[in-house]
């Protein structure tokens, strides 16, 4: 992120009159600049053509650049490196945009299934509830697990800091739902198939 935002500043227009922006999402980190690239240079296929001479020379001089030209390129290495997906631009007549997706997502059934070591059976039974009827209350985990609303609550809010469940609505309305990585995981994960599948690696979890 930091070579992208260098970039940003060396290569940018200066005659332009709009700001090299930062944005952070949820979901992913963006640096906005005004203008295009130099003519001729793609992102598929960087070479060295400075907007600004004097001042990308004062940054590789500070040893802010490593090598001209290597930006791109090192920026999609690291990235492949820490396991994430390579930065990617989107552009517009006014403006070019790099985009870098979060490396963080929430936690799949499957992921979930990982630590199952750090659930009790209770929890286990409430996931079991969940994969069925798609989320589950407080008083749901009483009747499920024969116990009262203190040990449910704290069984629950357990889940909820281990990124297995995420609590939705307030006071009464409370219910408690799997944390999925996005919603087309969502949609994969409510068709019968999937549902089945998620039901056999569920017995297998539990060890019946």
């Amino acid at each position: 992120m930091r070579e992208a935002i260098i970039n940003a500043l060396i290569h940018r227009d200066y005659k332009e009159p709009a700001d090299t922006r930062v944005f952070i999402f949820d979901d992913r980190f963006e640096v906005v600049n005004p203008g295009m690239f130099p003519e001729g240079v793609k992102p598929e296929k960087p070479e060295h053509k400075p907007v600004n001479p004097i001042l990308c020379g004062l940054v590789y001089d500070i040893g802010l650049i490593e090598k001209y030209g290597s930006g791109i390129s090192m920026m999609k290495r690291l990235s492949k490196e820490l396991t994430n997906k390579e930065p990617y631009y989107e552009f517009s007549r006014i403006q070019t945009t790099i985009i870098f997706l979060s490396p963080v997502k929430e936690t799949t059934l499957i992921d979930m299934i990982d630590i199952s070591e750090e659930l009790g059976e209770r929890q286990k039974t409430a996931i079991w509830h969940i994969t069925e009827y798609g989320k589950i209350t407080n008083s749901e985990y009483c009747k499920l697990n024969n116990t009262n609303r203190a040990t449910a609550f704290r069984d629950l809010s357990d889940m909820v800091s281990k990124g297995v469940i995420r609590q939705y609505g307030d006071g009464r309305s409370v219910y408690y739902m799997l944390c999925e990585a996005n919603s087309e995981a969502n949609n994969e994960a409510n068709s019968e198939a999937n549902k089945q599948e998620t039901r056999n690696r569920f017995q297998l979890w539990k060890g019946d």
